[in-house]
């Protein structure tokens, strides 16, 4: 087999395991060229059943026209489809491991003076067929490379042994089975991620899942292939973000997605009467900051649902007005280069900033940077100054290039050059403290951008 393509164990020289960190950095890198991978089979129909629940259109903040009744909504029934190239991806993930400890084997046999691992490297993106990482040796010229070794070959022999039984294990159940050899859970995490990226596979690949952390409330209701269970995420406290397998069926009549970057503004929006009114239309998603895995793949299902059944429904950004708010949203759209390996199947391409933006924040401000800004006190109220790291991570993405330049990639650039011109930084609980709050702008926004389904602006207060 060719070392420069799927095999961790391999005697091409490379950098000396001694010159990587530990553990990832927690600088998120953005817009990564990825390997592509198997992609999902999604297919999009309408189906006929009913919707019993009330719509929960109430009008003590709206008009009665604002929004159609949710029974006259198309139900969008989504099977999820990708059981036969995950076989043949996991058998070849299955033989390559096999083919790494009968090449440890033969190495002792003729009595060779060192294992060598080879791991390519996630931090540096490299043209295709080029094998550039690093190696780690046992025995090392340190204890630190031989523990290292260690711990790899700990792990690829719980991923062969969750793969041959097709049994799915926890990044943490892989940490409690030798606390004292990983140390952290950090350390864990790391390398399985490593040796996903060395295969060229996705974690799902391994049979190796993370807790997730995100959560999910709205219009959506999850048929299990089994045909029995059935989960819905109505609750307007949230639910963690679900795991969508092969066999399931989504069912949805929500006509946008709304992914909000932090929990605190979530859980204001669930409990709002605001969300009374979108909850029946609308699905509502937050990672909590910056998304793992589960939040990632799951919104690019729906929007892979989205594209292939030539329906569209909008997934909407709501985050920060700083660098980290607009580093979130292209870790969802573009992918990171950590994650590389994970292919397509992790961005939402078609994701668009519902906010905020400096328009928002200055109402009559040109975001153009070379328009000269007069601010009054009342516009800079709230407003937050660029932190040394802020600036320094907005000068970083302004270098960044995604793999094509579209208007919204444009208006990313102008807002991050406004921010650093003016050194300011907005989160979105200053709309909380304007007359209108948080509630009133989404549901002015949400109108700009649905115009079809949402007929009114008319807004009637409590």
């Amino acid at each position: 087999m060719d070392p420069d393509e799927h095999m961790l164990f391999d005697a091409t020289s490379s950098e000396d395991s001694r010159e990587e960190p530990l553990t990832d950095t927690d600088q998120p890198t953005l817009w990564a060229t990825s390997y592509d991978d198997a992609g999902i089979s999604l297919t999009h129909q309408y189906s006929a059943m009913d919707d019993n629940e009330s719509t929960g259109c109430e009008t003590q903040w709206l008009g009665e026209d604002l929004f159609v009744d949710t029974e006259d909504l198309p139900m969008h029934e989504l099977p999820v489809s990708n059981a036969s190239s995950a076989i043949c991806d996991k058998e070849r993930v299955i033989s390559d491991i096999e083919s790494i400890f009968e090449s440890m084997l033969d190495v002792l046999h003729t009595g060779g003076d060192s294992l060598t691992l080879f791991l390519k490297s996630r931090t540096q993106v490299q043209p295709v067929g080029l094998a550039r990482g690093r190696l780690i040796r046992f025995p090392g010229r340190t204890a630190d490379e031989a523990w290292r070794f260690t711990v790899l070959i700990r792990i690829l022999e719980i991923v062969h042994e969750a793969l041959v039984t097709d049994c799915v294990i926890s990044k943490r159940e892989i940490y409690y089975r030798h606390p004292a050899l990983f140390a952290n859970q950090a350390v864990v995490d790391r390398y399985v991620d490593d040796i996903a990226f060395t295969f060229s596979a996705s974690r799902s690949l391994l049979n190796v899942s993370a807790a997730a952390k995100g959560l999910v409330t709205g219009d959506l209701t999850v048929l299990k292939a089994d045909g029995v269970s059935i989960y819905k995420f109505n609750d307007p406290s949230g639910h963690l973000i679900p795991s969508i397998e092969d066999g399931d069926v989504v069912q949805t009549k929500a006509e946008r997605v709304l992914v909000v970057e932090k929990e605190a503004t979530f859980r204001s929006i669930a409990t709002s009467k605001v969300w009374e009114l979108l909850r029946h239309s609308s699905i509502m998603v937050t990672g909590k900051g910056y998304p793992d895995l589960s939040t990632r793949i799951f919104l690019h299902k729906l929007s892979a649902v989205s594209s292939m059944g030539n329906l569209t429904i909008p997934i909407l950004a709501l985050v920060d007005m700083d660098p980290d708010g607009l580093s979130i949203m292209c870790t969802y759209k573009y992918g990171s280069i950590a994650l590389a390996h994970e292919g397509d199947s992790v961005k939402v391409p078609n994701m668009e900033w519902l906010g905020i933006k400096s328009v928002d924040v200055f109402p009559l401000a040109d975001p153009e940077p070379e328009v000269p800004q007069t601010l009054n006190v009342h516009q800079t109220e709230g407003l937050l100054s660029l932190s040394y790291r802020d600036r320094r991570m907005a000068s970083r993405m302004l270098c960044k290039q995604p793999h094509s330049e579209d208007d919204s990639y444009n208006e990313l650039k102008r807002e991050l050059q406004f921010m650093l011109m003016l050194n300011v930084k907005a989160e979105l609980e200053i709309l909380e403290s304007r007359d209108d709050g948080l509630g009133l702008w989404l549901l002015g926004q949400l109108s700009t951008q649905d115009g079809v389904r949402l007929l009114s602006n008319t807004y009637i207060r409590k």
